[in-house]
């Protein structure tokens, strides 16, 4: 299997690496009585202090939705490697700061008329959910406007004045596609398709790759061999990130099926730029000049279009649900060119204490966070009435909740980094009254498996309270 460590449960399933645990449900259990208020603290305290738990830390905070009632606190008030717990805190400010209804629009600007144009200009607004079928549709409609030359290309990739990779990102996430840069102009969520195809035995495996600009962008060692045993699919993926070296290295059985991973774009502007210049190319449409600039371009020429996203409230489903970290990063940077306040201060003003956490990115990827239970029960109950907010979060059945906690009234955020896990929501259960929840394990060296049925056994604790 991968050796890499795994940063939440969308990264293993793309990996093509089959995990039973997340294909099988929780094997956690309801148990038909009741639980009363009063003995919640000695039952929570049977699960979290078994010998696999010795070495782990803990961090639950349960409250009533209405904010009359602590039903359980351990360390509360403490800080926690979130996950992608912390994009509950993302999303509350972005919404709170650009408004539900919020679209990232990137224009597109002509100078010159048909059948040639002087200048085609696209300025990059850091748009997450541009794709190749955008693309397309720009080009079929300068085609049906007569277009079949553009003397010069230029694409403005200067929207964020920031780092595209945070520096507090692990060096060997970078080449996978739940850590890659976030720039102005992102095509395609920035990520690239690369199967593995067994040989005959003894033969080096194919690479395939679903773009072949993005192969161009790398310097690929492939040292995979073609193998007999069936049981031996052991693939590793390193290199020198600054360089743009890929080493891919193991061993594949010739009866195995091909292997799948999604991988980061080493450079996503250039991406963008060659992918837009070959699909004109294919309208058609020549290109004499191509030009990729940081810099302002005066004179930008008559607006042609825009290219919009989805609403805010859809975006963040994609960050809340599926746990998308390019989204919620590039959302965040949206919310810091576009709000007078920053996302702490946007935070403050709805209501989350500002010492409660320290955010080091957007998304819950870095190691560098420090999140407090409390501070993500805080927003959770800030938000509670804003269904934009709550119907953005799985319920059981639905994204990273997809084979967890079936049956139960919970909507939650999911967090998962190597050694951490975590859920942070809302519960509704069956004989109490609505409750808001977080739930953290930090420190541990359990299985992510263990971790996840750990807190649903804590959930499904919840779920049966009652008032006794």
């Amino acid at each position: 299997m991968l050796r890499k460590k795994c940063c939440w449960w969308g990264k293993i399933i793309a990996l093509g690496v089959i995990i039973p645990w997340l294909n099988s449900g929780s094997s956690v259990q309801a148990e038909s009585e009741f639980v009363c208020v009063s003995n919640l603290e000695k039952e929570v305290q049977e699960i979290i202090h078994r010998p696999e738990w010795n070495r782990s830390r803990w961090g639950i905070l349960v409250r009533t939705l209405d904010g009359e009632e602590t039903i359980y606190n351990l360390e509360g008030e403490k800080y926690f490697l979130p996950a992608s717990s912390l994009k509950l805190l993302t999303t509350a400010a972005a919404i709170q700061g650009l408004g539900s209804d919020f679209r990232i629009a990137t224009p597109v600007y002509v100078t010159g008329s048909a059948p040639r144009l002087e200048r085609l200009v696209i300025v990059g607004k850091g748009d997450p959910s541009l794709t190749s079928d955008h693309l397309r549709g720009l080009a079929r409609e300068l085609k049906q406007q007569g277009i079949n030359h553009i003397n010069e290309l230029i694409l403005v990739d200067n929207y964020f004045n920031d780092s595209e990779i945070n520096p507090t990102w692990e060096w060997s996430d970078l080449y996978f596609y739940y850590a890659v840069g976030v720039n102005s102009l992102i095509l395609d969520e920035n990520r690239v398709i690369l199967t593995i195809i067994p040989q005959e035995v003894g033969e080096t495996a194919q690479l395939q790759w679903s773009n072949p600009n993005t192969f161009k962008q790398w310097r690929v060692d492939n040292q995979v061999l073609s193998v007999t045993d069936q049981d031996r699919a052991r693939i590793s993926l390193d290199g020198l990130w600054a360089k743009s070296e890929l080493r891919i290295e193991g061993e594949i059985s010739t009866e195995s099926q091909p292997l799948v991973y999604y991988l980061a774009i080493a450079n996503p502007s250039n991406y963008f730029l060659e992918s837009l210049s070959r699909i004109l190319l294919v309208e058609n449409i020549q290109v004499s000049h191509k030009t990729l600039t940081s810099d302002s371009v005066e004179n930008l020429g008559t607006r042609f279009t825009e290219l919009l996203s989805p609403p805010l409230e859809t975006l963040i489903v994609k960050v809340n649900q599926e746990s998308n970290n390019l989204y919620a990063e590039a959302i965040a940077k949206i919310l810091q060119q576009e709000s007078t306040q920053t996302l702490q201060e946007i935070l403050t003003e709805l209501g989350v204490e500002s010492s409660s956490y320290q955010m080091a990115d957007a998304s819950g990827l870095s190691r560098h966070n420090l999140v407090s239970p409390e501070a993500l029960v805080q927003v959770l109950t800030l938000m509670a009435q804003l269904s934009v907010y709550r119907e953005s979060l799985p319920q059981p059945g639905q994204g990273t909740l997809r084979h967890r906690l079936a049956d139960q009234q919970l909507q939650a955020k999911t967090g998962y980094l190597s050694g951490v896990s975590s859920l942070s929501g809302y519960l509704t259960p069956k004989d109490y009254q609505p409750i808001v929840f977080s739930i953290m394990i930090n420190q541990s060296e359990q299985s992510g498996r263990a971790l996840q049925e750990a807190i649903d056994e804590i959930i499904i604790l919840l779920s049966r309270l009652r008032r006794c």
